[in-house]
């Protein structure tokens, strides 16, 4: 009977793995001797299974890279490109049309952007555990009070939480506003990268969309806003 006793380092001899076996003899007597365990692991073995594993976990951004590349190339303007270049003096007629997205709201109803047709809308992607976003609230709270009644509305798309996560935060989360506190005061959805990737969202966050009344992409901005920026656009668009 041959008992193979692999030891926690297998030595190597004349470049191949050893591992020590026990064979007990007719009469009992026990004889050691050395066994090949397997080919030794190449260095080029070692590369490519390391490739592996950088190309299994980089696979979501490189899917995600053409929408990235495609929101920059066709339409999709960021920061104030729009209102320097043609300060909205030609209308929204030649821009690029909103994507066709639909979300779900805190009451488990399914709300479409087109819903908001007739409104200008500030499409803010964001979340919970986004510390930058926490910094951004306050202007977004301060813009929907200052354009609300005047056909504009936040549309806040919280990503990567759950629906009692984020009605728990709404509920309960106040935020410093002029020396005051104050809650978020625009309507908050329920987002998905699915939807949000039809934006060439989310490289990072926040990131935000502003609509025209017509659906039409006006403006993006990669992370925090720039609260006189958009406040100004706004006023071309009101």
């Amino acid at each position: 009977m041959t008992l193979a006793i692999r030891p926690r380092f297998p030595y190597r001899t004349h470049g191949k793995l050893r591992h020590v076996c026990a064979t007990r003899g007719p009469q009992g007597g026990v004889s050691l001797h050395s066994a090949r365990l397997g080919r030794p692991r190449s260095r080029r073995d070692t590369r490519e299974k390391t490739y592996k594993k950088l190309l299994t976990h980089a696979a979501p951004f490189i899917d995600a890279l053409p929408l990235m590349m495609l929101s920059i190339a066709v339409g999709v303007n960021s920061g104030s490109e729009l209102l320097n270049a043609r300060n909205l003096k030609e209308g929204t007629a030649n821009l690029q049309q909103a994507p066709k997205v639909s979300f779900q709201n805190l009451d488990g109803q399914t709300v479409s952007l087109s819903h908001y047709r007739g409104k200008v809308v500030l499409l803010n992607f964001w979340g919970t555990w986004c510390g930058v976003c926490m910094s951004e609230i306050p202007e977004l709270i301060q813009l929907q009070q200052e354009y609300g009644d005047k056909g504009f509305t936040v549309l806040g798309v919280a990503m990567g939480d759950s629906k009692a996560a984020v009605a728990s935060f709404i509920a309960k989360r106040q935020f410093n506003l002029d020396g005051q506190k104050v809650a978020m005061n625009y309507p908050v959805v329920l987002g998905n990268q699915q939807e949000a990737s039809k934006f060439g969202c989310c490289v990072g966050y926040p990131d935000s969309y502003i609509i025209s009344r017509d659906g039409k992409l006006v403006q993006k901005v990669m992370g925090s806003i720039d609260a006189k920026s958009v406040s100004q656009a706004l006023q071309k668009l009101l």
